[in-house]
């Protein structure tokens, strides 16, 4: 009986070890939630190794479609295939949240943009709406990586006006509010999003403190016939 229940579960313990050769996880309930940062540093070694059979992939790939190019073109050009940056990708909902939680973070703004940029280029493909949305945002909003402690010394000292503050607070909720409404908002350029999200953003303008009262003003003057200039 043990001869032969070691039969049926022995292909168990051989597909287990050669998931592990090849850096297939393996699920534990611990009854813990793993977090991120945990999960990744046990996929370190698997992306590793991937990066390690991908350069014998893609420098193989590259080779011959350049001998297919020499052969099949009287003019053949020099072919180069882009290998992966990494291969821990993220999925669009983990990276617009990780995203988030960096562009909020109290950390000195030379720290935070090279942790965004190597985030970015480490854990994001580059067809996601993420990298777009990097892309335009330090085009959109010249505030954009630094703190919440900093923004309010520079408001303070009266040296970002009310325009710069209000498109730091409010560029990536709208831009990403538009992106959900529409899956192809950032297939736009650069020019037409930044439209868009100025357009967007308008609705949230709140006058300047008087404006209101100067308008009414105005407004009753030229109604009387006062003729008032602006």
């Amino acid at each position: 009986m043990g001869i032969i229940q070691y039969s049926k579960d022995a292909w168990k313990e051989y597909l287990k070890l050669a998931e592990v050769a090849i850096f297939i996880m393996q699920k534990k309930d611990t009854g813990n939630v793993e977090t991120v940062e945990s999960k990744n540093r046990d996929l370190d070694e698997m992306f590793a190794w991937l990066n390690g059979v991908s350069k014998v992939f893609y420098n193989n790939l590259r080779l011959l479609l350049q001998s297919m190019e020499e052969y099949l073109s009287r003019s053949p050009i020099k072919v180069s295939v882009e290998q992966p940056y990494s291969y821990a990708i993220l999925t669009e909902g983990e990276a617009f949240v990780a995203l988030d939680a960096m562009l909020t973070s109290k950390s000195p703004i030379f720290v935070k943009a090279n942790a965004v940029e190597n985030f970015v280029n480490k854990f994001v493909s580059k067809d996601s709406p993420v990298r777009r949305a990097l892309q335009i945002l330090k085009q959109y909003d010249t505030l954009l990586f630094y703190s919440t402690d900093e923004l309010q010394t520079f408001k303070s000292s009266n040296t970002i006006t009310q325009e710069m503050w209000t498109k730091h607070i409010l560029a990536y909720p709208v831009m990403l509010k538009l992106y959900v409404q529409d899956k192809t908002f950032f297939d736009n350029s650069d020019e037409q999003i930044i439209t868009k999200l100025d357009a967007d953003i308008a609705a949230f303008q709140i006058p300047a403190a008087g404006q209101n009262f100067r308008q009414s003003v105005l407004a009753s003057l030229q109604q009387n016939g006062g003729g008032a200039a602006a």
